[in-house]
């Protein structure tokens, strides 16, 4: 990686004295599984640590040995029955890589590993995760290939951490530097996986249409790579997306576009290009037609960009998965190991399956002098799909995430330790948001459509679901029961008998593949039926921006793109007519009577779209806002009739002039509106809408979002700038007192001064504000679509977020007294 920011600062200072942080590790002329392991236990312990200068230095040279066995590329295959798993940049994140080893197994003959360079600098532990290299390389050297990154490179590690770093832990010995630059030079830069996937660590050099195979074969080592050099290109170069190439701006290697992957997997006869050396918040990124994949194994990387982390598992038939993994928490490693949670994401490209793992310790994200603890959840929707909708069962005790990418309602089980997943629902149209209460949980649609379901139609589709999963296990676990036996058998067998054992095989497999498509077939009527449980209603002529229902959940409304609010009442659907018997459903019918049933009671016109709703507390007071026009709208839907839906109030937010208003938010109380939009401040309204606050300088560009806490202390605000922020509302309410106290004394110092000293002063005074308004920030990895908060421990918060382009439901929990209001 380059363009990053110097990472030296990130090295506290460590002892200097010989001897005092060195553990007591020696590996003898020859090593062993238990002497890997030993030290890689000694490298996580948070003192004495390191391992000792001559021991270094004879890793250091049994390493080299193997390295200078291999020219410039490596040639690999994945036999049947094993996996070979490619990991991107480490940059010294040693806790990432035990925690790669934890989850996906530690190196050997049926778990290989491709480790695609940058394993130093960054990190505080560049030497460790090298030397843990090394050494799973010396053990296992058939099974554990390393690529050289342009981090192993001299002239780099020299100024991005890593003699810092030696500088620290070898004060004694400042040769080491040398001595890792040797090993590193001895590194192929290059490896053919299966004779189809080219993997490399920056990626194609500036000559693709005329490198091949032998062109490759040709490369010799160097110490340092030859500005604009076949080398220097494949350690430094990276794709882009218009076509063609032009220079790096990274002063070194090339920037490719995909009519030049193409002639090059074209030209060599290979399928797709892996690579690694950029950040990429998921962990990995597809480019180029899904024929160039980026991986990225250091999660939240210089320990703030919050990103995730991933690896590739590659089969022998050629599949391939990807997994996942937030950061590592370095105190849980050193005291305990951790089972991380695997979710099953499938995916639209030829990647295969995303494996997310999440173990239950927090790490930070955001601007790391204000984050906050944050504890993502993965949702079941597509890859890249993200979410648009997220709401909260009344009882806080189940989640709703919705996605107009993937069409799906996922269906989350929440409680104090995070969220169970507990169903997917493909619907027929793109649903965009959601709200819940009591039994009734509402859908609004792209294509102006509303849909209400049963709370508990959707809890007996989750159990009668998971019944079947659960027999398509046990159908799996019982195929396997009768196969083993027979395979043991099958090798001393007569040739009788063999013709007999696979016989009895092939009825297995044929009786294992009708029942699983017989269970695959019964899903889908669950599902199916769940769906035409919901009442369906095309509402609207364009998409559902927002639907709200009130306090008592009479009444559901619901506002549009095409300019509409339209107020409904739902009431339980009326039970059907008992049927004769000539007329009772098969066995296998999916058709569903609604458990509810939506009815038009009035609507309203707007001169443009309304974006957002709220209730005014337990009165039938709606507020909507009114978009780009800046207006407020506020109705009284008590006694609301079909001739008349009473206006009761409008008003509008000016600062200086009118300002496109895109949330609004009533405290539970309904004493107090919050309302935010394209500038970066947040309005504060009393019951009777006199604003009384104005929170200024809250996000870099417009507010999308906002939602009080359920205690009315907090509110958190979503803006187009990718952050949410926390907000104290007694805080924000108190700045005016304050700063009239230091009015007050200013004045006393301003009654003689200059015209210019007072303009300083006023200048003053708004720096203070600015400053007395702080927030809690906390921050997603794309825009957020929608907030809700959660119920929680009574001294702690949790608040929920979905992010459009975002597969992950953030959730951040924190305690009230980390509040720094």
């Amino acid at each position: 990686m380059g363009n990053q920011p110097s990472p030296q600062s990130y090295f506290e200072p460590r002892a200097t004295s010989a001897g005092k942080h060195y553990g007591p590790m020696t590996l003898g002329p020859t090593l062993t599984l238990r002497t890997v392991r030993d030290l890689m236990l000694q490298f996580q312990r948070p003192q004495n640590s390191a391992l000792l200068p001559n021991e270094v230095g004879l890793l250091l040279s049994m390493a080299k040995q193997e390295f200078a066995k291999l020219g410039a590329g490596i040639e690999l295959d994945v036999p049947e029955g094993t996996t070979l798993t490619v990991v991107g940049d480490l940059h010294g994140q040693l806790f990432d890589l035990v925690k790669i080893f934890q989850f996906n197994g530690e190196p050997s003959a049926t778990n290989r590993y491709l480790f695609d360079g940058d394993f130093v600098d960054r990190g505080k532990h560049g030497a460790e995760v090298f030397l843990t290299l090394a050494a799973w390389k010396v053990l296992y050297p058939e099974y554990v290939h390393l690529l050289r990154g342009n981090h192993e490179v001299s002239t780099i590690n020299e100024y991005y951490g890593f003699e810092e770093e030696l500088r620290c832990k070898y004060p004694k010995d400042p040769g080491m530097r040398y001595n890792f630059n040797a090993v590193f030079a001895t590194l192929p830069v290059w490896a053919l996986v299966n004779e189809k996937i080219f993997v490399v660590h920056g990626g194609l050099p500036k000559q693709a249409q005329v490198t091949n195979t032998s062109v490759l074969r040709k490369l010799s080592k160097v110490n340092e790579p030859i500005q604009e050099s076949l080398f220097q290109d494949l350690l430094w170069s990276d794709p882009q997306d218009p076509e063609g190439f032009e220079m790096s701006e990274r002063g070194a290697g090339i920037m490719w576009g995909p009519d030049i992957t193409d002639f090059f997997l074209a030209n060599n006869n290979f399928d797709m290009i892996i690579r690694a050396h950029q950040m990429c918040m998921d962990g990995f990124r597809m480019q180029h037609n899904g024929k160039v994949l980026t991986v990225f194994s250091a999660a939240n990387y210089c320990g703030r960009c919050g990103n995730r982390a991933a690896i590739v598992k590659l089969k022998s038939d050629k599949t391939m998965t990807i997994h996942t993994f937030i950061a590592a928490n370095q105190t849980s490693f050193m005291a305990r190991a951790q089972d991380p949670v695997a979710v099953r994401i499938p995916v639209t490209h030829p990647v295969g399956t995303v494996h997310h793992h999440d173990p239950e310790t927090p790490f930070y994200v955001g601007d790391p002098d204000q984050a906050v603890d944050v504890q993502p959840s993965v949702t079941g929707h597509a890859l890249t799909a993200g979410a648009n909708g997220v709401c909260l069962s009344a009882d806080g005790s189940l989640l709703c995430t919705t996605s107009v990418k993937d069409f799906t309602l996922q269906l989350w089980e929440s409680n104090s330790k995070g969220f169970k997943h507990l169903l997917s629902l493909r619907l027929p149209v793109r649903p965009h948001k959601a709200c819940w209460h009591g039994d009734k949980l509402g859908l609004g649609f792209l294509d102006g459509t509303v849909m209400v379901f049963s709370t508990q139609g959707l809890l007996k589709t989750a159990a009668e679901v998971s019944e079947w999963k659960h027999q398509a296990q046990e159908c799996e676990t019982d195929f396997a029961s009768a196969f083993f036996p027979m395979q043991n058998e099958y090798d001393d067998a007569n040739e009788t008998r063999k013709v007999e054992l696979n016989s009895m095989f092939e009825a297995k497999q044929v009786e294992r593949l009708q029942r699983q498509q017989e269970i695959k077939n019964l899903i889908g009527q669950c599902e199916a039926g769940a769906i035409s449980a919901g009442a369906r209603y095309k509402a609207h002529e364009d998409a559902v921006t927002q639907l709200s229902w009130s306090r008592s959940g009479s009444m559901l409304v619901t506002c549009s793109r095409d300019r509409k609010l339209i107020v409904w009442s739902c009431e339980p659907a009326a039970a059907p007519e008992a049927a004769g018997p000539e007329d009772s459903p098969s066995e296998n019918s999916t058709d569903t009577v609604a458990a509810f049933q939506l009815l038009p009671i009035t609507s309203v016109s707007g001169n443009v779209p309304f974006v957002d709703l709220s209730w005014k507390g337990e009165s039938e007071i709606l507020v909507a806002a009114g978009g780009v026009n800046g207006l407020v709208h506020v109705f009284d839907l008590f006694g609301a009739s079909t001739q008349d839906l009473s206006q009761v109030h409008s008003f509008q937010v000016v600062e200086p002039t009118p300002v496109p208003i895109y949330a609004v938010c009533f405290n539970s109380a309904g004493t107090m509106l919050a309302a935010a939009g394209k500038h970066e401040a947040i309005h504060l309204y009393d019951e009777d809408f006199n604003r009384v606050q104005k929170i200024q300088g809250t996000h870099s560009v417009g507010i999308t979002q906002l939602k009080f806490s359920l205690d009315d202390t907090m509110i958190a605000s979503a803006g187009m700038d990718s952050a949410v922020r926390i907000w104290s509302v007694t805080e924000a309410l108190d700045i005016d007192q304050l700063l009239d106290v230091v009015r007050g004394q200013m004045a006393k110092v301003t009654l003689e001064s200059t015209a210019e000293e007072k303009e300083s002063w006023q200048q003053q005074l708004v720096e203070l504000r600015q400053g007395l308004q702080k927030a809690m920030l906390v921050g997603l990895s794309d825009k957020p679509q929608s907030l809700c908060w959660v119920p929680s421990q009574e001294e702690s918060y949790r608040l929920v977020a979905v992010s459009d382009s975002d597969m992950s439901v953030a959730v951040w929990d924190f305690a009230k007294t980390d509040m720094f209001l």
